[in-house]
């Protein structure tokens, strides 16, 4: 399975296209099937899942699809039909609907050539139930020139339907996302190449700050250290936090909070790695130099995209790499729930989701869920002993969480939901997170 497909899969909550029609945009054009007529020009119209009162000038045929194009105004959204030549009536009109001689008659519309490309990309947003626009045609057209067709509509479709910016810079962070580079590989690969060009101080704060990454650099690390870190809560939280503001995940919030008079901390803001990869492009470095920190940045700013606020729910994505005893893995995590007036998740109810892939466990979720301090925990694995094996302590992180102030109701064990088990690779329920964490023939605690 490729890392797009987990963070498709993280990010599968109610579809936004759900509720595409209260967000539509002035010159989006649409494709829409008429359910009824109403008086004065109304009509209840069918846009992808959702049913929508809209105004429309033009009598039309009832049970067909059309193209329409969002005209500007406030309160009642108003529909222009587009001289596509008519309805489609193949398959509800869909077929018809993306056939060549329509979209040609929507590209001369548009005033846009007739291309392959442009058709083949109006067929994708048709299926997916997609608005367009003339500009975001126009940018993804020319974006996906040097892109893996597939992967790059999925990016394309994940932009649009997250209504992220459509933008190169918002596409170029999805689409690292979705190349299978390990987040660890990649600090590994820049910093090697740091170490072998002439000294420079961004590139030695780099260097330094990838190796500040690292839990432990050796099997010589005192052992206490490392069982204190893996049992003690309140230090894995530490780490975490630290991680998360090292690498620069909280980067522009904390440089907005500094420009609105915030004073704590602009060595803070220039020490994550983000604004120094910024700093060390500017400094023009060799070619091999800056596509590596390139790649590293698009992807760090690909889960600060995918991390947003939806009225007064918060949801925030990332992707941390542990090193432990010179051994590597990525930890990808989401967090989603309401916010608390402080800005805050409410730890009374949300959501929390790992993934990783472990020594002995392999491919790992962890979904965590959180309802008035009533916590349950599902383990999705394709281990069939894993029960066994952990049933000696759900008891202790019972306990533990009631220290908490959180009451363990469940702790339920599932294999995924596909044909192929994990073991073979890409096919599986989660991307290869590699390497893996060993401790001492157990694995790492969460």
């Amino acid at each position: 399975m490729q890392p797009l497909n987990i963070i498709q899969a993280l990010l599968k909550q109610e579809s936004l296209i759900d509720n595409l029609a209260l967000a539509l945009k002035p010159g989006q054009i649409i494709s829409g099937k008429v359910i009824k007529h109403f008086p004065n020009n109304n009509a209840e119209v069918l846009i992808g899942s959702n049913k929508m009162i809209a105004r429309i000038e033009t009598p039309l045929s009832v049970n067909q699809r059309y193209w329409f194009q969002v005209q500007p105004g406030e309160g009642q959204v108003h529909l222009k039909l587009l001289d596509t030549k008519g309805p489609q009536n193949r398959n509800d009109g869909m077929i018809g609907l993306g056939s060549r001689s329509n979209t040609k008659s929507l590209l001369k519309e548009l005033s846009l050539p007739v291309s392959k490309d442009h058709v083949s990309l109006i067929k994708f947003l048709l299926a997916k139930q997609l608005p367009i626009t003339k500009e975001s045609l126009q940018l993804s057209v020319e974006w996906l020139k040097d892109k893996t067709l597939t992967e790059g509509l999925k990016v394309i479709e994940l932009a649009m339907s997250r209504q992220l910016p459509l933008t190169k810079n918002v596409l170029n962070a999805l689409y690292t996302i979705t190349e299978d580079e390990a987040f660890s590989e990649m600090l590994s690969k820049l910093q090697t190449l740091l170490k072998n060009q002439p000294e420079s101080h961004t590139a030695n704060r780099i260097i330094n700050l990838i190796d500040g990454l690292k839990l432990f650099k050796s099997v010589d690390d005192s052992v206490a250290v490392q069982n204190k870190i893996l049992e003690d809560s309140s230090i894995t939280k530490h780490v975490i936090r630290n991680l998360i503001s090292t690498i620069g995940f909280s980067y522009e919030n904390e440089a907005i909070q500094l420009l609105n008079g915030w004073q704590s901390g602009d060595e803070k803001n220039s020490n994550a790695l983000k604004p120094l990869l910024m700093r060390l492009l500017s400094e023009e470095p060799s070619s091999p130099i800056e596509e590596a920190s390139e790649r590293l940045l698009n992807k760090i700013t690909g889960f600060q995209v995918l991390s947003q606020e939806s009225g007064p729910l918060q949801q925030l994505i990332f992707q941390i790499p542990l090193s432990f005893w010179n051994r590597n893995t990525d930890v990808t995590m989401q967090w989603s729930g309401k916010r608390t007036k402080d800005g805050k998740i409410d730890p009374d109810y949300c959501r929390i989701l790992f993934y990783l892939t472990l020594e002995h466990l392999k491919e790992t979720i962890v979904d965590l869920h959180v309802q008035n301090r009533v916590i349950s925990i599902s383990i999705i694995n394709v281990r069939e002993d894993l029960k066994n094996m952990t049933n000696q302590y759900v008891h202790e992180l019972k306990k533990n969480l009631k220290k908490l102030d959180y009451h363990l109701t469940s702790v339920q064990f599932e294999k995924p939901a596909v044909k192929n088990h994990l073991e073979e690779g890409n096919n599986g329920a989660l991307p290869n997170l590699k390497p893996p964490i060993y401790y001492n023939g157990v694995d790492f605690r969460i």
